[in-house]
């Protein structure tokens, strides 16, 4: 009985180390290709935070300022009508003519994010004698 044996020669082992050697080089260009498209990702998500929290930042100074003619006005202490049409005249004159909604006493701020998005608040003045000047109704992203 004649016993076979199985040799590995030198042909198969290069074939092995060429063939592990491109898998892994396979591997690291996928790699390196996924964490470039990540970092990518990511970059482009933080510069849509910073745009989107800046537009905050500008809607909230609109807001305050609101508040100040609100606090300006009940200083004065109109009565009546004369409260809610001073607060539209003053609320005019420093963001135009479509913000403020005489029939629901509510204002529209609208501030750009991007060029296709937009931060939209809706504020609802109270009247004189409210412990809250206002509120907001609502704040949301809108897109054109």
């Amino acid at each position: 009985m004649k016993k076979y044996e199985f040799k590995v020669s030198t042909g198969i082992t290069s074939i092995m180390m060429i063939f592990v050697v491109l898998c892994l080089t396979a591997f690291g260009v996928l790699s390196y290709t996924s964490a470039n498209a990540d970092i990518k990702l990511s970059m482009k998500n933080a510069d849509s935070k910073l745009e989107y929290y800046q537009a905050e930042g500008r809607l909230n100074e609109k807001i305050c300022h609101i508040d100040g003619i609100i606090v300006s006005i009940r200083q004065k202490a109109p009565e009546g009508e004369g409260y809610y049409e001073e607060i539209k005249k003053n609320i005019r004159e420093a963001y135009g003519d479509n913000v403020y909604n005489q029939g629901n006493n509510t204002v529209t701020l609208k501030e750009s994010i991007d060029d296709s998005r937009y931060l939209c608040a809706v504020i609802k003045i109270n009247d004189e004698n409210a412990a809250k000047r206002y509120e907001v109704e609502s704040c949301m992203v809108e897109t054109e």
